[in-house]
């Protein structure tokens, strides 16, 4: 789904909260964004790994980024945040 579709008519007939238009939508994700960032940086470690990982559910493609940091168990890493 698009960020447009908070605008698209038929949708809108469908959808049982209160409306919303484009631009207050990406205003309220850009805070969002925001926040999560400031959350991440406070929680993350100095040093961390990232791994990136990607699956497919039919048609549609994911991508996964995983922030781990080493453990003082010889073989892995614990996963610290997940995106």
């Amino acid at each position: 789904m698009t960020f447009y579709s908070c605008e698209n008519a038929v949708l809108r007939k469908h959808v049982k909260h209160n409306l919303i238009s484009y631009k207050a939508f990406i205003k309220y994700m850009e805070c969002l964004t925001t926040i999560v960032q400031n959350k991440i940086q406070v929680l993350l470690p100095d040093k961390f790994d990232l791994v990136f990982g990607s699956y497919r559910v039919s048609d549609v493609h994911y991508i996964a980024v995983y922030a781990t940091i080493p453990t003082k168990i010889e073989v892995g890493h614990r996963k610290f945040l997940t995106i």
